[in-house]
Formats: C-alpha cells, structure tokens, sequence
C-alpha cells in the first residue's frame, strides 16, 4: 500500500475542525507542552499521528 498521500501534518485550521474547537482554544492547545504541535515559519502545524494518540490519551481510550 502506498501512503505517500497520507499527511504527516495538518494545519492550525484542519486541527480546528478535527477537534471541533475554536481559534481561542486551538491556539491554547498549541502552547501545551502534551499537545504535538509545533511552529514552522510563522504557522502551527500538528502531528496528525500524535494528534490522535493525544486524543486517545485524554479520553482514556488507548
């Protein structure tokens, strides 16, 4: 199978709609030390892999 289409990072935004949060608390989530993100020329962007194990991690279910 070839993931070479499968995203290594998303954006500020994409992770907004993926947690379902506002710009306030995505930018709090960004200054987490927990949270897998992580500053490239001036724009966050997220670890989708650790995004979802961080998610899994807080709700308990890994």
């Amino acid at each position: 199978m070839n993931n070479t289409n499968k995203k290594l990072v998303i954006t500020f935004k994409e992770g907004q709609g993926l947690l379902g949060v506002g710009k306030n608390t995505m930018l709090e989530l960004c200054h987490r030390d927990d949270f897998p993100s992580f500053k490239l020329g001036g724009k966050w962007l997220i670890n989708y892999e650790k995004l979802k194990q961080w998610v899994d991690d807080m709700t308990g279910d890994n």
